[in-house]
């Protein structure tokens, strides 16, 4: 959805967030960076050295990862017979599971590639993910804001015994139930209200918490809080997904192709977990 246009340019709500979400990313990280938070890891050197390049290279895989996600995931028979919508991002169409995967992928061919600590003893990449981590669900919180300011990614139609059950009628006291006028007159499950609630807010004072705690602590096995918000986020998405309308129409089995996705980060997320604590033991 169009928010305005300069001369003859269309700024687009959702665009708007990804740039209010990196903004914030650029700024809290800068700011980490001089107050200590990230001394004697190689974050501390890449973004007191080029912030720039290490912000370019997230805001590529989010873009590149995102929109390949969704093609290869969710649309492909439609990109197939229409390549050149690949690149129509105005239209729409971005996926989370991409945007990890190509985070991932970009941040570590920057780290090992271009980064200023490539050729530093200091260079333990899963430092650098610690470190942003935690401003994730931040970008999340307004991503999901920038859906909802779409009316796109919502949720179910609501029943009318759960409207009328007592969580029923507090989650639409909440205005956790929502009639999106765009979509129809039906009262939905607000998933974007709720995945501001829960993939942004909640996770991200999670995160925060235990991220000051290790710098508190000087305790700082690179990695952990990696992990930590990988299992945090597919837990979350795991039960969101069967309150989204979206989901209802791509089960596999008995799980979305989200959730599918979503069990495998989980078990990647613990088995992860515990290979960086039994290091940790090993010290």
């Amino acid at each position: 959805m169009i928010a305005f246009s300069l001369g003859g340019i269309h700024v687009y709500r959702y665009g708007i967030m990804y740039f209010v979400s990196f903004l914030i990313g650029y700024v809290l990280l800068s700011y980490g960076q001089r107050q200590g938070w990230y001394r004697g890891t190689a974050a501390d050197d890449v973004i007191g050295k080029d912030l720039d390049g290490f912000i370019l290279s997230l805001l590529i895989g989010v873009m590149i990862g995102g929109r390949l996600g969704h093609v290869f995931i969710y649309d492909r028979s439609y990109f197939v017979a229409h390549p050149l919508k690949i690149l129509a991002f105005q239209e729409g169409g971005m996926s989370f599971i991409g945007g990890i995967i190509g985070v991932v992928v970009s941040v570590m061919i920057y780290f090992f590639y271009l980064s200023p600590v490539k050729d530093s003893k200091n260079k333990n990449v899963l430092a650098m993910f610690d470190a942003m981590i935690p401003i994730v669900p931040l970008g999340i919180f307004f991503g999901r804001f920038g859906n909802f300011l779409n009316q796109e990614l919502y949720g179910r139609v609501v029943s009318e015994a759960f409207r009328g059950s007592g969580l029923g009628q507090l989650m639409e006291q909440l205005h956790l139930l929502y009639i999106y006028d765009k979509i129809g007159p039906e009262l939905r499950f607000n998933t974007n209200v709720l995945s501001m609630i829960f993939e942004g807010g909640m996770i991200a004072l999670i995160l925060r918490v235990l991220f000051f705690k290790k710098v508190l602590t000087k305790k700082r096995s690179a990695g952990q809080l990696s992990m930590v918000f990988l299992g945090l986020y597919s837990g979350v998405r795991f039960m969101l997904e069967y309150v989204r309308q979206d989901s209802q129409a791509e089960f596999v089995g008995r799980f979305t192709k989200s959730q599918w996705f979503f069990v495998i980060f989980f078990v990647v997320a613990v088995v992860g977990f515990v290979s960086v604590r039994s290091r940790e033991v090993k010290k």
